[in-house]
């Protein structure tokens, strides 16, 4: 039991409090040990004026909870389970303890200490009957039917704008790991920001740029939705141009759902997993992208790591983060090798882990023609854990850092036949997303 009470105060120093959204319902009592619920009820006290728990160690407490802060604040957590087990586990284990003691108050009782013994029953009791809230596990049998029955209801996954894409892989699933790479300059971020755009009124979409700023992030979002060039929007606006995005694109951004995090100094992994659960309480996240692996930076033991066991540790990490925010997690990461041949899983940067945590796994790869306006870009389904893979061949304008839908709708599971020209596949017009 200690474990766990431990295991929850360590998680909540490495997340800047982010586990008191699911955990900060519990009281000093239910610890099982007063040092440790002394040093949670500190832990809450110092979140409500601003978090930040090195105030912490000003904090006037016991030496025992003095001792126990600083083994905490240094400890790492290797466990991945969610803090809404570790409350219940506490509260579960409490209640028993809560009632003995209950029981031994009532025994000890006398005419003078008989006020304080009433008082601290009525407060203990009051903790024993707070539920526990948790899920009643079902027979195999039962579960079964749920799995029937909800495949009466509309698909759990979100639909992206692209129907060639939706062909290959239906959409975006809740709890799956996502990887998008390319190399340096082929186009991974505005792609990831087409693709994310492209939800917008559908799907609330935190969007984390750990390269561009907030304002670059825009300009690219305001010429997606225009169709003016990016370059112009750069530019100083004129009139015209404050006009049109003031018209096209503001009252579409307000109603979006579209959440930017820009840091291009980057985040720690526990300072992203932080915000991003925040994020997810306030009801701002159902999908997560995170531009890009090489950005997010080591921290505790992993900032004197090598950048293999970095990249190994960072991708183990960005999975468990999809299954515990139960969203579609979306990651962009460079491609190793350089050269014009196209890319494939092998070249994926630093580390064999992201295959093989990645339950679906994109390769962009593009002729570089500078000259050319619109060009062909391979997006690659190199892995697919739950269906199909395959390449689609997007029309890619330059100018507006646009994806465009291809002519006919689909994908091709084979090589690209050079007969198949780019120009000959472009006589019916496409749609862009």
């Amino acid at each position: 039991m200690r474990e766990h009470e431990e295991e929850l105060i360590a998680k909540t120093f490495q997340t800047f409090g982010a586990e008191l959204f699911e955990a900060g319902q519990l009281q000093a009592e239910e610890f099982s040990e007063q040092h440790l619920g002394e040093l949670w009820e500190a832990i809450k006290e110092t979140y409500k004026a601003g978090w930040d728990y090195t105030a912490l160690f000003s904090v006037k407490l016991s030496h025992k909870a003095t001792r126990s802060l600083y083994e905490l604040a240094a400890k790492e957590f290797i466990s991945p389970a969610k803090t809404a087990f570790y409350s219940q586990k506490i509260q579960a284990e409490a209640k028993l303890r809560l009632a003995k003691k209950i029981s031994d108050l009532s025994g000890s009782m006398t005419l003078e200490n008989q006020p304080s013994r009433l008082e601290e029953i009525k407060h203990l009791t009051a903790i024993l009957e707070t539920p526990i809230i948790s899920e009643t596990p079902l027979d195999q049998t039962s579960r079964a039917i749920d799995f029937i029955n909800s495949l009466q209801r509309e698909p759990e996954f979100i639909a992206t704008h692209s129907p060639a894409l939706n062909e290959l892989i239906d959409g975006f699933h809740a709890g799956r790991f996502y990887v998008l790479a390319a190399r340096t300059s082929t186009g991974k971020t505005a792609v990831a920001l087409n693709l994310a755009w492209g939800l917008k009124g559908k799907a609330k979409v935190a969007f984390y740029s750990l390269e561009m700023t907030e304002k670059e992030i825009l300009g690219r979002l305001a010429s997606l939705e225009t169709g003016w060039a990016h370059s112009r929007i750069k530019q100083k606006a004129d009139p015209e141009t404050n006009e049109v995005l003031a018209r096209k694109f503001l009252p579409v951004f307000e109603n979006s759902g579209f959440e930017i995090v820009a840091n291009p100094e980057g985040f720690t992994m526990a300072e992203l997993r932080s915000h991003a659960l925040q994020l997810k309480a306030e009801g701002k996240l159902e999908l997560l992208v995170i531009d890009q692996l090489d950005k997010i930076k080591p921290s505790g033991r992993l900032a004197s790591a090598s950048e293999y066991e970095i990249l190994t540790k960072h991708s183990t990490q960005l999975k468990q983060l999809a299954l515990e925010l139960q969203v579609p997690l979306v990651l962009l990461c460079q491609i190793n090798r350089e050269g014009n041949e196209e890319p494939t899983l092998k070249h994926l940067k630093g580390s064999g882990q992201l295959e093989q945590d990645g339950d679906l796994v994109f390769i962009l790869h593009r002729k570089q023609d500078p000259d050319q306006k619109e060009i062909e870009l391979i997006f690659s389904v190199a892995k697919n854990r739950h269906g199909k893979t395959g390449k689609i061949f997007y029309r890619w304008q330059g100018d507006l850092m646009r994806l465009g839908e291809p002519a006919s709708t689909g994908f091709r599971p084979k090589p690209f036949n050079p007969a198949d020209s780019v120009a000959s596949s472009y006589l019916t017009a496409g749609t862009a997303f």
